[in-house]
């Protein structure tokens, strides 16, 4: 596994291969080569044979264990699960697809397949978020696998003014491609696809800190990655069933800073536009970082 800390919400720096570190902080110390550097290496702070001081690496009793497949129920061997809090480790599913994450420590952490390349048979543009919380020494195994959306439709090289019909319920999805700051990972291209996210792999409202009286009504996974302050991208959103009376609709996104750092959802208010199964974010959602996940929900008038 590869461990990376999160030193600005808008940059991922590399803290080299450490194995299976603690996830304890946004700092993780690396050694220099001192042999010509006048410090006595046997009262140098750190260990000339490991990347991390033994003095100052810490050991946890937590694990996480889960397993990744396609929308078929197809295993994907070889594939990369980033589990982010303060720092991100990365690990790689075996032949079976299964993920296995040692030393954790206790903390509300995102799964998310961060280095999937987009355009490939299986991925396609997409991405998944999911939210787990590991207690102290706690032996997590995930029941439900981590699914990557297919995406049929995914458009990339875009620029200029964007007003995208999707296939999965999301139409005029608006927003200014020349704007958008795009991935690490495929700097060479703006993309955006949509994935319905089926009622069963929907969070549930009382966890991660949402509200637990919200209901959600329809969910899908996106591909746009973009990390500067004013992003101006609203959709609208045509749901499978009307919201009961009594309740208003809102837009959450499954923003990775506050979900990581304040165990927060993204909320923007939300309107009905027509009927009751039609909803349209009424403000531009602003501020997102590498957010993959859009919801319609509903709160108690």
């Amino acid at each position: 596994m590869s461990v990376r800390s999160l030193l600005s919400p808008l940059v991922i720096l590399s803290a080299g291969l450490l194995g299976s570190v603690g996830l304890v902080a946004a700092g993780c110390p690396v050694s220099d080569d001192d042999d010509d550097s006048g410090v006595d290496d046997d009262d140098d702070a750190v260990d000339d044979d490991d990347a991390v001081d033994d003095d100052d690496a810490v050991e946890f009793e937590g694990t996480l264990t889960a397993t990744v497949e396609d929308p078929d129920g197809n295993p994907i061997p070889d594939f990369k699960v980033t589990l982010c809090a303060e720092v991100c480790v990365d690990a790689d599913s075996d032949e079976n697809g299964t993920i296995l994450y040692t030393n954790v420590a206790p903390d509300l952490y995102v799964l998310e397949n961060l280095f999937a390349p987009g355009g490939d048979d299986i991925t396609n543009w997409s991405r998944f978020f999911v939210f787990v919380e590991v207690a102290d020494g706690e032996q997590v195994v995930l029941a439900d696998p981590l699914v990557v959306p297919r995406i049929e439709d995914a458009r990339t090289d875009l620029s200029g003014p964007q007003s995208i019909d999707t296939t999965v319920g999301l139409t005029g999805v608006r927003f200014d491609a020349d704007t958008v700051e795009p991935s690490l990972f495929a700097a060479d291209s703006i993309s955006f696809g949509a994935a319905a996210v089926p009622e069963g792999r929907w969070p549930t409202p009382g966890e991660g800190a949402m509200p637990a009286d919200y209901t959600i009504h329809g969910a899908w996974a996106l591909t746009v990655w973009d990390q500067i302050e004013e992003d101006g991208f609203q959709a609208t959103a045509t749901l499978a069933a009307a919201i009961p009376d009594g309740r208003t609709p809102l837009w959450i996104t499954a923003d990775y800073d506050l979900a990581v750092f304040d165990g927060l959802w993204h909320e923007d208010p939300a309107a009905f536009e027509g009927d009751d199964r039609t909803i349209v974010n009424t403000d531009p959602t602003n501020g997102l970082d590498r957010t993959t996940l859009w919801m319609v929900a509903s709160r108690p008038e």
